[in-house]
């Protein structure tokens, strides 16, 4: 099982590659921010299973159902997950495209928000 300290370096990674990609200009790497986005989010789910000494968890699935019962305090992040995971698999499953203002409408009021709750909840500013 990974640490704590391990996801949370790794969804720092991943939101500095979403930013960098956003920063491109470039459409395709543009959509390719959402994925990046959505992969943060996961590894900060994870960084706050890591700490509860959880058994690790493989699939997107068994992540959701662990995180759903296990997140208590306001708010219910789920939604902010679900939807980065949603816009995710749509661009790349279905071909959309983002334009840079989605994806940072979706770091702004996805992201960000849970990102933050998961680090209070861990004690970290």
């Amino acid at each position: 099982m990974r640490t704590p300290a391990e996801h949370l370096k790794q969804a720092k990674d991943n939101e500095d590659l979403a930013e960098r990609l956003l920063q491109s200009g470039d459409a395709d790497s543009i959509t390719w921010a959402v994925t990046a986005l959505f992969y943060s989010v996961v590894h900060y789910g994870r960084a706050f299973i890591a700490a509860k000494g959880t058994p690790t968890i493989t699939t997107h699935g068994g992540f959701e159902s662990f995180f759903r019962r296990s997140w208590t305090p306001p708010p219910d992040l789920f939604p902010l997950y679900r939807r980065l995971k949603d816009h995710s698999e749509r661009g790349r499953y279905e071909c959309i495209s983002y334009t840079d203002v989605e994806v940072r409408d979706l770091r702004d009021n996805q992201l960000r928000p849970f990102r933050d709750a998961i680090k209070a909840a861990l004690g970290i500013p």
